[in-house]
């Protein structure tokens, strides 16, 4: 069995190689304890990045991610141009945020940081070659 999980994992690799697009999502976290019948709050974060030199939208990464997990996207195009987001939501009592880091890379332009968000907000980012808008919303609980 092994063999063919190892098989499989090379043929999409090799599938994502040969449409020249590269696509991955990474989740991590820390199991706390908690309260039998308590739930973890999850959350969608939505990112839209503009590139404002060619005046054109590049990416729009939407992510769900547990309250104090992490989650990181990364997309490549043919043309070498990729986008990086790692989130963490931070839960303290009522207070709650997103910290985004970012990574972008088009042509010879290349910026990259992080900023901090309340959920619920939107947070409008600009580093001169880029724009970042971001919201991360709170998801009602399932009953």
């Amino acid at each position: 069995m092994k063999n063919i999980r190892t098989n499989d994992a090379l043929l999409c690799a090799l599938m994502a190689a040969t449409v020249g697009c590269h696509f991955q999502i990474e989740t991590s976290g820390t199991r706390f304890p908690h309260k039998p019948g308590a739930t973890a709050t999850t959350y969608t974060v939505e990112i839209i990045v503009v590139d404002n030199v060619n005046k054109k939208q590049i990416a729009q990464p939407k992510l769900i991610v547990l309250g104090g997990q992490e989650a990181n996207m990364e997309m490549t195009d043919k043309a070498g141009q990729s986008v990086s987001i790692d989130v963490f939501i931070k839960e303290h009592g009522r207070h709650k945020t997103g910290k985004l880091s970012y990574s972008i890379h088009s042509s010879d332009r290349k910026v990259s940081g992080q900023f901090h968000t309340p959920v619920g907000e939107p947070a409008h980012l600009e580093t001169g070659d880029f724009t970042l808008d971001a919201t991360i919303t709170p998801q009602p609980a399932k009953q």
